[in-house]
């Protein structure tokens, strides 16, 4: 944590992500489950103190298979159980679509824990407007919330990035 603390200062980072791993198969669910939670609160700690809060992301088992915190629910339950004021989601409405979640209803129901949003189509992980995913609503459901964070675009451009980004002018 502290080099990840040290690097997050370095760059102007406004949070820090802790990623919760793979699910080892040698070890009960359970222990996995209390390590997991102690550590973030270790993180949750060491980030207070440097004034950078953290962030849990669900990451779908179609993206990295094994992976722990694999669902918005699972994310939510951690939120829950570690209890730090500095802990919040870090919502990829890619992620959620895989997993089956609809993004604009978990985010109308779990908006006050979301502290940054990743974006990218769905299927194929490109820019908006390259899949079936409707953005415009996405969008449009983060400004009722409230939401006044970023939104990272966490996609793959489907030709080249100056191409990939001129879904912005049409959303904006």
């Amino acid at each position: 944590m502290r080099t990840g603390l040290a690097y997050a200062r370095a760059i102007g980072s406004g949070f820090v992500h802790v990623m919760s791993g793979l699910k080892p198969a040698y070890v009960s669910p359970d222990e996995v489950w209390r390590t997991y939670v102690a550590n973030l609160r270790h993180a949750c700690d060491a980030a207070a103190d440097a004034g950078i809060p953290v962030l849990v992301e669900p990451i779908g088992a179609a993206t990295i298979s094994g992976y722990l915190v694999d669902h918005p629910d699972i994310a939510l339950r951690a939120l829950e159980d570690v209890g730090a004021p500095n802990l919040s989601l870090l919502f990829d409405a890619f992620h959620a679509t895989n997993a089956g979640v609809d993004p604009v209803a978990f985010v109308r129901d779990h908006h006050a824990r979301i502290s940054h949003v990743h974006v990218a189509d769905h299927p194929g992980r490109h820019e908006p407007g390259t899949g079936t995913f409707d953005f415009e609503t996405f969008f449009r459901t983060l400004d009722a919330v409230g939401y006044e964070g970023s939104v990272g675009l966490e996609y793959i451009p489907a030709s080249d990035t100056a191409a990939g980004l001129g879904w912005r002018e049409r959303l904006a």
